[in-house]
């Protein structure tokens, strides 16, 4: 099952729908899922968190120590008060184990 939070508006107003393709894991608690954005066909990393710096990880971005973020924004609606969803690329790549 996936959250109901299936876009978000940029900063110029235009909004941007993704699609979930998986949880990071099967746990219940899971915060983490991969997406993609439906427009661009681009793979992200959805993360919902009470409290992100999103300075911090653009500055770490803009010298190439994180992956880009795309997006940071307060949840709507009753009862996620303070609850943000996280959006940036997603690393390609193979997890060695």
């Amino acid at each position: 099952m996936f959250p109901h939070f299936t876009s978000f508006t940029q900063d110029n107003g235009e909004e941007i729908k993704f699609a979930y393709l998986k949880p990071e894991s099967l746990l219940p608690s899971c915060t983490v899922f991969f997406a993609e954005l439906e427009q661009e066909k681009k793979e992200v990393v959805v993360k919902f968190v009470d409290t992100y710096n999103a300075e911090a990880h653009r500055y770490m971005a803009n010298h190439e120590l994180a992956l880009k973020l795309i997006h940071c924004g307060t949840l709507p609606g009753i009862g996620y008060e303070g609850r943000m969803m996280v959006i940036m690329e997603k690393v390609k790549g193979t997890i060695f184990v």
